[in-house]
């Protein structure tokens, strides 16, 4: 399953395996990096449009490392009439993310 579509959909508990996205970045804590993951889409009322509307990220998503586990996903979503919103997704890995790239994904709480 491709990374896009896991944060296309609600969030989740339980861990869901996503192909590798990562494509050999090490990270350190705070580093920031691009990944090209496909458009994450989300429905949301837009104001402007006074309706529920699709929104649609870019193609590149900016990822920063927070520790060996877990990491942040940042983008910002823009309705079709071009009003935008920010998100943000923290997700975890069974394994650390710079030793192994195949990344089980979990959204939502942290899984202890």
């Amino acid at each position: 399953m491709r990374l896009s579509e896991v944060l296309s959909k609600l969030p989740i508990k339980e861990y869901k395996q996503v192909e590798s996205f990562l494509q050999s970045k090490k990270g350190n804590a705070g580093q920031n990096v691009n990944i090209s993951v496909g458009k994450v889409r989300l429905n949301y009322f837009c104001m402007n449009c006074d309706d529920l509307s699709t929104f649609y990220s870019t193609d590149k998503l900016s990822v920063i490392f927070i520790d060996k586990k877990l990491i942040s996903i940042d983008c910002v979503l823009t309705c079709g009439c071009g009003a935008s919103i920010p998100v943000w997704f923290l997700v975890e890995s069974k394994m650390e993310a710079i030793k192994k790239l195949q990344w089980n994904m979990s959204r939502g709480e942290k899984n202890e």
